[in-house]
């Protein structure tokens, strides 16, 4: 369903699944470790120092640790997440009904929550130290951060 993640510097592929799990490969093809975190994954993880932030399918935002796949925190939604980023050194959230949250990257503890609209948040991005908020009406604009 979508492209499996390559970290160069580990020599690792991530990849989810349709069972819910994300595994991780090394490049001779052997599994590394799996984990379990939802029903269907079809989001790519981000790559964070040595973490992997995931949004799952049963909203929660999980950090993984990349070298062996244990919890290291996660963090319940009220809303579904649809799009996640890493800006400056922040978790950066765009949800369901017009929610954004900053969450602290190292402990998954909320740093400031945002109602933007009643539309869903589709699309995050940044443009000159700014963020590029899509939502599902195909409105876009930017904040500060």
């Amino acid at each position: 369903k979508v492209s499996p993640l390559i970290d160069e510097l580990t020599e690792t592929i991530y990849t989810v699944s349709n069972d819910g799990s994300i595994y991780a490969i090394n490049l001779n093809g052997e599994m590394l470790w799996k984990r379990h975190i939802g029903e269907d994954l079809n989001t790519i993880p981000l790559i964070f120092d040595n973490n992997l932030l995931i949004n799952s399918d049963i909203g929660v935002i999980f950090c993984l640790n990349k070298r062996n796949g244990d919890i290291k925190w996660f963090h319940e939604l009220k809303n579904k997440a649809l799009d996640i980023k890493i800006i400056s050194n922040k978790l950066v959230i765009g949800c369901a009904q017009g929610y954004l949250l900053f969450l602290n990257i190292n402990n998954g503890k909320i740093i400031q929550c945002q109602k933007l609209s009643n539309q869903n948040i589709i699309k995050i991005d940044t443009y000159q130290n700014k963020l590029l908020i899509t939502f599902e009406d195909g409105r876009s604009y930017l904040i500060e951060t």
